[in-house]
């Protein structure tokens, strides 16, 4: 433990290593990056039970919350730094159409990589820090600051949001997959 004083208005980053000082040392030391990923696959199915089809609010932040840790595990296991990761992607505009507020159409537009990364440059300064910050901005660019909704349903927004996270996570987990199957080689 760092002996850090955790707080909810804390960064993202800092999350991420509170999680670390709970839970690596004695339950996510012996597990490999696959692992984490596969139970975090397993809780994320476990808790859209409680997302799409029972609609329960309880069960839904429950297993939120769980989905969470699972992936803040993953990123300490793979180094991955989630604010520069969400950073990269999301610099306050929705990555596919870039407007601060989506506008997306069926189908949506590819995402243009270099664009995001000058939009990153340029919306440096609004770059969200606190978890709470980091809500309000996804809430501003899948809904508006108007509040008007962009997206289907609440709990479509949900899927969304999760599905962005899904390609993260995909994105990082191919490595990941490459190494494992050249050590299995190895190994044979």
């Amino acid at each position: 433990m760092t002996g850090t004083a955790y707080n909810k208005e804390m960064p993202l980053r800092q999350w991420v290593y509170m999680f670390r000082d709970i839970y690596f040392p004695l339950q996510n030391y012996g597990r490999s990056p696959f692992e984490i990923f596969t139970h975090l696959a397993k809780v994320f199915g476990a808790g859209s039970h409680y997302l799409f089809r029972s609609y329960d609010p309880k069960g839904a932040r429950e297993y939120l919350a769980k989905i969470f840790a699972w992936y803040c595990a993953l990123s300490n296991r793979i180094e991955l730094d989630i604010e520069d990761a969400l950073w990269e992607k999301y610099p306050s505009v929705c990555p596919r159409c870039l407007s601060p507020a989506c506008e997306c159409l069926e189908p949506p537009k590819k995402i243009d990589s270099e664009r995001l990364t000058m939009l990153a440059l340029e919306n440096a300064q609004r770059r969200p820090m606190s978890l709470r910050e980091w809500q309000v901005m996804f809430a501003s660019i899948y809904r508006g600051p108007s509040g008007k909704q962009t997206v289907p349903a609440s709990r479509d927004r949900v899927a969304l949001v999760f599905a962005r996270m899904a390609e993260n996570s995909e994105k990082s987990r191919r490595p990941l997959v490459r190494i494992e199957l050249s050590m299995a080689r190895l190994s044979s």
